[in-house]
């Protein structure tokens, strides 16, 4: 039996250059086919230019969002600015034209992705015509470029400094964001009402009936963002046992707990009466966790903007379409 190998060609239909389109080609359109510049490269579309591997690429943290580009991709621009134009590139010691922004400045939008549950953060790297010995070059250049932000994670011990938080993701333009990026909040825990002195509740030793105040805080504020502390739960692994500190945002009255501001862009705080289990020895270690929600300060229909009822039935829970889940913990000791 024989076998034979057989070659399929696709021959690329001719477009129009002189459509009034340029032929729907992002550049170059010549002799019927879109054509790129030098540093640039034809996507499976055969239209639309993007720049080649390792040309430019984007990075993404909690602090920000940034876009790092070979200059063989703009020059020769007249300018090379984010959406504001007052956010100008500068030279990286790479060589690198760099434009960075907060997640709330530069122009920068956010939109929710309700299917994913994801907050997604865009802006524009935007080339100004090239401009060579007094004469017009190159067209203007916009590249829009966009950061994913998650919207759950679990197990994360939020006792960090605010730089700890920083965690870059960093992807190839034009390719998927390998990993979603991450907010910042901390769990902290205060000496007084006032909430100016930090208690390290992690060292110290908490005698039992005194009160604790302590605060959920956000380390980098996003305008547009507020969050609300959904549940807390103290726990006792030694023994098994655990206690809701809160429940759908409402505070547990049996340990006097109190919340102070049910929702906030920057920071919610709360306090309880320390106390032990019944089963936990002179001295237990506990240990503080927390769930918060993080959601659009412009929607109406989030638990961070309606009224909890916490004194009327169990609320609903957070409708996940657009409202966004972290955990934060801590352990701390009590006494008799």
């Amino acid at each position: 039996m024989k076998l034979f190998a057989i070659t399929a060609t696709v021959a690329l239909a001719s477009i129009d250059c002189n459509d009034g389109n340029n032929g729907g080609c992002s550049h170059s359109c010549k002799s019927g086919v879109c054509e790129c510049p030098s540093c640039w490269e034809l996507t499976d579309d055969n239209l639309t230019c993007q720049p080649e591997a390792g040309m430019a690429s984007i990075s993404c943290n909690s602090a920000g969002m940034s876009i790092s580009v070979a200059p063989c991709v703009v020059d020769p621009a007249s300018s090379i600015t984010l959406v504001d134009s007052s956010c100008a590139a500068v030279t990286g010691d790479d060589g690198n034209y760099e434009l960075a922004t907060a997640l709330d400045e530069c122009g920068t939008e956010y939109t929710v992705n309700a299917d994913d549950d994801a907050i997604v953060f865009s802006n524009k790297l935007i080339a100004g015509a090239g401009l060579r010995d007094g004469i017009i070059v190159s067209r203007p250049l916009a590249m829009s470029f966009e950061c994913e932000f998650s919207t759950y994670y679990d197990d994360v011990k939020l006792n960090y400094t605010a730089d700890a938080g920083l965690v870059d993701v960093s992807f190839d333009f034009g390719d998927d964001q390998p990993d979603a990026a991450f907010f910042s909040y901390a769990l902290e825990f205060y000496s007084d009402v006032s909430y100016t002195d930090l208690f390290d509740i992690e060292n110290d030793v908490v005698v039992v009936g005194n009160t604790i105040y302590g605060a959920i805080e956000n380390q980098v504020v996003v305008d547009g963002l507020v969050f609300t502390v959904e549940s807390c739960t103290i726990t006792d692994a030694s023994i098994g046992e655990e206690f809701k500190l809160i429940e759908s945002q409402c505070p547990n009255s049996i340990v006097s707990a109190q919340v102070d501001n049910f929702s906030d862009a920057e920071q919610v705080r709360f306090n309880f009466m320390s106390f032990l289990f019944p089963g936990s020895g002179e001295e237990s270690i506990l240990n503080f966790s927390c769930e918060v929600v993080v959601c659009d300060s412009a929607a109406s229909d989030t638990v961070c903007s309606t009224d909890p009822g916490c004194t009327a039935r169990k609320r609903r829970s957070a409708d996940s379409e657009s409202a966004y889940t972290f955990t934060a913990s801590k352990k701390f000791t009590v006494r008799k």
